[in-house]
């Protein structure tokens, strides 16, 4: 942290720019993220979704295609770029395994029985069409809880996750209540830790590190179904926070296809899958 801070700062004075831009691996260091954006020495501070070397992948055709080819790109608006598994895919997938299950119509019905099992206390996994492209889980291959209660990330860690019980769990807010609970307004690719708030520590409990301090990820309508669940479990509990992690377990990459999903489902004690636009429970 020393000796990147010393470069931002060199940097700063060297090219007199309001703005930076994190890459490499050494970006996948959430905390050095933070103290940079809270060091105030640039305007924004950015760190893309895959700062690991497979972001050469996307981030060599944005540099021809911006500064050599002379035209210009817009801000991708999510990290959803895997391929992008139809519900057909997924039933598919269900038939094949022998699982059963409901379908939800449309997004309203599907999201608010998401977040009405989560307030239920169900530890839930989210599948939903292309994967990240980084190494954080953002939405689509996610597990969720209720944060609301110190020892869920216990039972999280004990049913499902299986790694070091020092090791904190990532905080989901809305966008428009992320200043409420933490010090930062924007972290869409969850690659900043904050300092959580006093009201953050009180409401909200699993997700906050001993350090006090939280790995958050703001989240917007370019994000759904995890907009409409959020936005769902707030309206239910006045709370606008959910605990996320990846869709694995220690060990395990991050699930890919439906059939990855509904064997991890499976193999561990989550209580409910919501393949797509399906609900599979044990």
């Amino acid at each position: 942290e020393d000796a990147a801070m010393h470069y931002v700062k060199k940097l700063k004075k060297i090219t007199g720019s309001k703005n930076i831009c994190l890459t490499g691996g050494v970006a996948l260091n959430s905390c050095l993220n933070g103290l940079i954006k809270r060091s105030g020495i640039y305007e924004s501070v950015f760190a893309g979704p895959a700062t690991h070397d497979g972001g050469h992948g996307i981030g060599a055709p944005l540099y021809y295609y911006n500064h050599i080819s002379e035209q210009k790109s817009e801000k991708i608006s999510n990290d959803f770029l895997g391929y992008p598994y139809t519900i057909e895919d997924c039933k598919n997938a269900a038939k094949d395994l022998g699982v059963s299950f409901k379908e939800f119509k449309d997004n309203k019905s599907l999201t608010e029985d998401i977040a009405d099992s989560l307030v239920n206390q169900k530890i839930i996994a989210v599948f939903s069409k292309g994967s990240e492209f980084g190494p954080r889980a953002l939405g689509h291959r996610s597990i969720v809880v209720d944060p609301r209660t110190q020892g869920m990330k216990d039972t999280l860690n004990a049913r499902v996750k299986f790694r070091e019980a020092y090791r904190p769990f990532a905080p989901i807010v809305l966008k428009e209540h992320a200043l409420d609970y933490f010090e930062f307004e924007e972290s869409e690719y969850m690659l900043f830790v904050a300092n959580a708030t006093e009201k953050a520590i009180k409401e909200v409990p699993a997700t906050i590190h001993v350090d006090g301090t939280a790995r958050m990820q703001t989240v917007t309508d370019d994000n759904e179904p995890f907009y409409s669940m959020l936005n769902n479990f707030y309206r239910l509990t006045g709370v606008p926070v959910l605990l996320n992690t990846s869709f694995n377990i220690a060990g395990e990459p991050i699930v890919e296809t439906p059939e990855d999903a509904i064997k991890c489902f499976l193999g561990t004690s989550i209580d409910i899958l919501y393949l797509d636009f399906l609900k599979i429970e044990k």
